[in-house]
């Protein structure tokens, strides 16, 4: 109150704002009983205590947000039963290993995997849901699973999102130990499709051993030979050069005609990276 009333007193005489602040800090410590570079410390440190408890209030997280785990909406991750084996378990491995605890994995047989008791139970926990699925690879089998997860989902509480993995039709499966191609045998047996994908994925294996280089050089090789290896052989080979003309009229083959589709194929054979 003191330095106040002298401010007043004097404001109409001194215009000199630096003036009035050194008389403010002598006034003040004569009051106090302190220095002016003290005071001016004293302030220094109010400042900065003013300045860390408005960046602690920024920096500030609730321990409630902390110590929640739980996501606020469950996920219900459809894992197609024609996913590659190895994919699957790699995925399977990181899904768990960044989410622990946070995902329970379901794998029954009936109805293409779906079981909205199991995934009701599942969601009563607090938790999401991996489980593997059969969507089909048929117009019969697709559709029925598609009605199936549109019923289950609505009878779920609360509603999940749901993200759907489902296999390449180009994948293939090699006739070796390798794990890290085709889909198990497991999974093969458990799927309403599951001949149709073996088989698929056989042709697709089929298809890219006749790209490579090697079938390549044997076509040649069989090209420049005379005669047909074999009079199957021909056969084969005329059907494969009615299957590349859909655009052509072919009369059923004859005996005697056998010599001159043969040259017509050796020059397909030769020309092998057409063909493939």
């Amino acid at each position: 109150d003191f330095e106040e009333k002298l401010k007043i007193q004097f404001e109409s005489k001194y215009k000199d704002t630096n003036l009035l602040s050194s008389f403010s800090l002598e006034s003040r410590s004569a009051c106090e009983g302190g220095s002016p570079n003290s005071m001016i410390e004293d302030d220094i440190e109010d400042e900065n205590m003013a300045q860390e408890e408005i960046m602690a209030a920024k920096a500030f997280v609730p321990i409630t947000l902390l110590q929640n785990t739980k996501c606020p909406t469950p996920s219900l991750i459809l894992l197609s039963r024609d996913v590659p084996a190895f994919s699957k378990e790699q995925m399977m491995h990181r899904i768990f290993s960044e989410f622990p605890g946070r995902f329970v994995r379901i794998n029954v047989k009936e109805n293409f995997g779906l079981d909205p008791h199991a995934f009701q139970k599942v969601l009563d926990m607090g938790q999401s849901i991996i489980a593997d699925i059969d969507v089909g690879l048929g117009a019969s089998t697709r559709s029925m699973f598609l009605q199936g997860i549109s019923v289950v989902k609505l009878s779920l509480a609360p509603t999940p999102r749901c993200v759907c993995i489902v296999g390449d039709p180009l994948n293939r499966r090699e006739h070796s130990e390798k794990t890290n191609i085709g889909t198990a045998k497991i999974d093969l047996d458990l799927m309403r499709d599951g001949s149709m994908k073996q088989k698929l994925e056989t042709l697709m294996y089929l298809s890219t051993l006749l790209k490579g280089k090697i079938i390549a050089d044997r076509m040649k090789v069989i090209g420049e030979c005379e005669s047909p290896p074999s009079r199957a052989y021909l056969l084969l080979m005329e059907a494969v050069v009615v299957l590349l003309s859909p655009q052509s009229l072919f009369r059923d083959p004859q005996k005697n005609i056998r010599s001159i589709s043969w040259q017509g194929t050796r020059r397909l054979l030769l020309q092998a990276e057409r063909l493939q």
